[in-house]
């Protein structure tokens, strides 16, 4: 044997001859198969090798051994056949690397000096299959969390009858291969949804094809995916420790599962609500200030996980439940305090808005400031100050207890009281705000003064003067006034600082009755009534003048 060289389309071979330094040529040459002098034989061994022989004999002349044998060899998919030259006593040719699993022909051409003859083409013979090549790589596509959609073509060359596609998988960065797929070999394009639950949120993985024929298998490079984010997972309940009234320390882990990129953390207590960005500290912990005294929270985190340009999801933990420590109350709402008579004031009051502990319970303090009424019956002559008051100004603690008003009764009338309440807890005490309220004025003793004169035909001028604030037993509030006549006239109100008025769009020559009342804020004064007539346009009035 030696390796003989193809002139047209350097195809290997190697052939067969004796000692003889002559040859012989064999052509091949795609042609329908006929009849002829030479008839070759072929036999097959391997998908790309391919041995032929034939008798040389029948075209040896006077010199044979200057006779040369040519071969032409066609695939039935060539246009262009294979054209191999060998010594005449060659017996037999092999052909190398020729395509798997394809049909060929075979043609021999003796020829001496005289000339040559042709054969007839062999019948059609094919090579063996190999395995397919050219394998494709798969497309990958990732549309949930856990699924992969491969989509491929054919192969480049399937060298035999394909029998199924086989898609295997593995985590990148291992070697543990899973198949996890078989597909028939239809017309491509071909697809597969591997939706196993062995799949993970936001993972890399890899696929590869490999393609089976009657000679073996193949396969393809590997390609790599990354699922989609989603929720996340193994979230547990955050620790926490109260560190006084107003503020906890939140301590928490990672989700064992993240299923995603996770960039920060909400802690939810529920409110208020405070975001952790871990993208600036990667600690899991948090202190929360400014929260209300002796209240319970339950507090969550919330996870949540993204991967590109996709959003995985979020997770909140179970709770877990703290109470901040207790202190004295605070915002203790304003009293409310209604002058019920001239001995009588009704207290009352909300809880106070943070009762910051247990127990809450009040203290009602009550001094008084000022009695009018006391000092307006001193003579003026005795003293030059008002007189001492054992109770004036000293702090009296009126009521304790849990109940939200107190009836303040047997006070003095038209005096003036502060109160104050104090709000207890188990820890402290907060005093609210002082509030003054006065009892209510007694029953007037005597009327005002009143006057009254014409200065014209149609206006009069009204003047009173207001009773002493012992006639009154009060002060005054305000002043009512009422003018009548045979065609009745308005009711006119003033404030405690007027003392006189005029009254005009009157008619001429018209009596009118002009009567006054002070209001103490209780009672009024009984009336004081005048007479009044409007002149007739004439110069000159009447004036009169009257206390009821």
């Amino acid at each position: 044997m030696r390796p003989a060289t193809v002139k047209k389309n350097q195809t290997k071979s190697s052939s067969e001859s004796t000692e003889s330094h002559d040859h012989n040529i064999i052509l091949f040459k795609p042609a329908e198969p006929n009849t002829s002098s030479v008839n070759p034989d072929f036999s097959l061994s391997a998908p790309n090798y391919t041995a032929s022989s034939f008798n040389p004999d029948n075209f040896i002349t006077q010199e044979p051994f200057i006779s040369p044998v040519s071969s032409f060899f066609a695939a039935s998919s060539r246009s262009t056949p294979l054209s191999i030259t060998v010594p005449g006593n060659t017996t037999s040719y092999i052909f190398l690397n020729l395509l798997p699993y394809q049909m060929f022909s075979l043609q021999v051409r003796a020829c001496t000096r005289v000339g040559c003859s042709v054969s007839g083409m062999s019948q059609y013979f094919q090579t063996l299959p190999a395995p397919p090549e050219g394998v494709p790589a798969p497309h990958l596509y990732s549309d949930t969390p856990t699924s992969v959609l491969l989509s491929w073509g054919a192969p480049e060359r399937s060298n035999g009858p394909l029998e199924r596609w086989e898609i295997e998988r593995r985590v990148a960065r291992t070697k543990q291969v899973s198949t996890v797929g078989h597909l028939l070999p239809v017309p491509p394009p071909l697809s597969f949804l591997d939706s196993s639950s062995a799949l993970s949120p936001w993972t890399v993985y890899q696929y590869r094809l490999v393609l089976h024929n009657q000679a073996g298998k193949s396969t393809g490079p590997w390609v790599s995916v990354t699922t989609r984010p989603s929720r996340p997972a193994g979230l547990s309940p955050p620790r926490v420790k109260v560190l006084g009234s107003e503020s906890l320390e939140v301590t928490w882990s990672l989700p064992l599962i993240p299923n995603g990129e996770i960039h920060g953390y909400e802690i939810r207590l529920p409110e208020p609500r405070i975001f952790h960005d871990t993208r600036y500290s990667s600690e899991l912990k948090v202190t929360v200030t400014d929260l209300v005294p002796y209240t319970n929270y339950s507090i969550t985190v919330l996870a949540c996980s993204n991967g590109g340009e996709y959003v995985g999801g979020c997770t909140e933990s179970l709770p877990t439940p703290a109470s901040t420590l207790p202190t004295r109350p605070e915002d203790i709402a304003t009293l409310s305090v209604v002058a019920v008579s001239e001995s009588f004031l009704a207290i009352s009051w909300q809880p106070p808005c943070r009762p910051n502990g247990p127990n809450i319970r009040y203290k009602l303090l009550r001094r008084k400031t000022h009695q009018p009424l006391a000092v307006a019956m001193v003579p003026t002559l005795a003293a030059t100050s008002p007189p001492p008051s054992e109770d004036l100004h000293r702090w009296f603690h009126v009521y304790s207890g849990t109940k939200l008003f107190y009836e303040d009764k047997g006070l003095s009338r038209f005096t003036y009281y502060q109160y104050q309440l104090t709000v207890y807890n188990d820890v402290g005490y907060t005093s609210g705000d002082i509030v003054t309220a006065v009892t209510m004025a007694g029953v007037p003793l005597k009327p005002p003064t009143l006057s009254a004169h014409a200065i014209n035909h149609t206006a009069v001028q009204v003047n009173w003067n207001k009773p002493s604030l012992q006639d009154l037993q009060g002060e005054v509030e305000s002043v009512f006034l009422t003018v009548k006549s045979p065609k009745a006239g308005p009711l006119l109100a003033y404030g405690p600082e007027v003392m006189s008025t005029v009254i005009g769009d009157l008619w001429p020559s018209t009596t009118y009755l002009i009567s006054l009342q002070v209001f103490n804020g209780a009672h009024n004064t009984t009336k004081a009534m005048v007479n009044v007539t409007t002149p007739d346009g004439a110069p000159g009035c009447e004036v009169t003048h009257s206390q009821g």
